[in-house]
């Protein structure tokens, strides 16, 4: 899709955490992908469902971009975001730059402090 949104196939990297009152979390997004057009990139990224919301977003995003179609780059990113107290989702949600991405696999990892 050119908008982030679910994978097509497969089951997008998911974790929830629970945290009593107002908590920092580190988020580190990584993907690997590929995009079948040369110079267009293939994104990764995250959106908050429960008591903290945020849509998926370029800000807050992996995102790789080849010079070469079909060859498969690994992107990471990692951001600081505000929890409210209660269970909150993080996602994955995936888009591409142009023509056909593949997404071979992806991660999330939240450390709360």
């Amino acid at each position: 899709s050119a908008a982030y949104a679910a994978p097509t196939t497969g089951t997008a990297a998911s974790v929830s955490v629970t945290v009593s009152g107002t908590k920092t979390a580190l988020v580190t997004l990584s993907t690997v992908c590929s995009n079948s057009n040369a110079g267009k990139g293939c994104m990764m990224g995250v959106a908050l469902s429960g008591v903290t919301t945020q849509a998926a977003s370029d800000s807050f995003a992996a995102i790789s971009q080849a010079e070469t179609a079909v060859v498969n780059y690994s992107a990471s990113r990692s951001f600081v975001v505000s929890l409210n107290s209660g269970t909150t989702t993080f996602t994955a949600q995936y888009r591409r730059g142009a023509n056909t991405a593949t997404f071979l696999a992806s991660d999330i990892i939240v450390q709360v402090f």
